[in-house]
């Protein structure tokens, strides 16, 4: 069965959202549940690619923020449920917000794509702090207990769809106050922003030539291989890591936890990538991003499991 296209239309506006670049608001279904409304630029693919990724981290037993093809007022895009909603008390603490209450020198202001002090590293050392824990999640596999442990799964789904922007807003952790002694209690906030993936930023002229073999022209190895994740291996390095990079080099850390989330790899076979990849309406996805899509995603599994 397709996708379904939820048209919110008639929705009613709660609020614009000012972070991001992509014109963005919130908007209240029928039972009052607040739903980001993201409109797809141009002819950039956002809205497929972010649904294909929210399916595949669902496959994989990852969390991610729910996901749905939409329209509003005949704009193409998607809605994703706020995952905040049923929380008391709660807030979004984004990755360079953490890094910065770590090291004051971190530059949380910093252009998302050029902090070269966002680093793997520094990622899972903010993680492993012991007032972050993992949420309730009845898909973790056994043996995934902490929250860096968690956060190798994400860089892995990464890898998996060739995400290209998880900078350092597009993590975070839920924070709220504790109860006792004002302290902070906090947990790993479940995947989101994951629409920068599977080469919908191409025109389908560009698919075609790098899919065609010809002697001529570009590849589609050569466009794998420039991916990059916004990572950084060390500070002041010049190149962001490839997202099977990032991967690596958070399996050096938790080696075991990388095991457990490769052995969920074969979950993805070519079948269900054909499923996945032939839910997406007609009239949201052409033929040739279909045909790169699933060219990059069997490539990036093969390269992924030998990481």
């Amino acid at each position: 069965m397709p996708f379904p296209i939820i048209d919110v239309t008639d929705w009613p506006w709660n609020r614009d959202e000012q972070m991001g670049s992509k014109a963005k608001l919130w908007v209240l279904d029928q039972t009052s549940q607040r739903w980001l409304f993201k409109e797809r630029r141009h002819d950039h693919g956002e809205d497929w690619a972010e649904k294909i990724a929210a399916e595949t981290a669902t496959i994989l037993g990852l969390p991610h923020a729910r996901i749905e093809l939409a329209t509003r007022e005949g704009r193409p895009g998607i809605i994703t449920k706020d995952f905040l909603a049923s929380r008391a008390a709660v807030q979004l603490l984004h990755g360079n917000e953490l890094l910065v209450q770590a090291d004051a020198t971190y530059p949380a202001q910093g252009p998302n794509f050029k902090t070269t002090q966002h680093t793997v590293d520094k990622a899972l050392a903010v993680l492993r702090q012991d007032f972050i824990s993992l949420g309730v999640f009845p898909d973790r596999p056994a043996g995934i207990t902490t929250p860096p442990e968690e956060f190798v799964g994400y860089l892995m789904l990464d890898a998996l769809v060739g995400n290209t922007d998880r900078h350092h807003e597009n993590w975070a952790i839920i924070v709220s106050q504790s109860p006792h002694a004002g302290a902070n209690e906090a947990e790993l906030a479940p995947l989101y922003d994951t629409a920068s993936c599977l080469g919908r930023e191409c025109t389908d002229a560009d698919r075609s030539r790098r899919l065609s073999g010809q002697p001529s022209a570009p590849t589609f190895e050569s466009y794998w291989r420039k991916m990059p994740s916004r990572w950084y291996r060390d500070p002041g390095d010049r190149k962001h890591l490839h997202p099977v990079a990032a991967f690596k080099l958070a399996s050096q850390h938790y080696p075991a936890a990388a095991r457990i989330w490769l052995d969920r790899v074969p979950r993805l076979t070519d079948e269900v990538i054909d499923g996945l990849i032939a839910s997406v309406p007609a009239e949201r996805m052409t033929e040739p991003s279909r045909l790169f899509a699933r060219k990059l995603l069997q490539y990036s599994i093969e390269q992924t499991k030998g990481a």
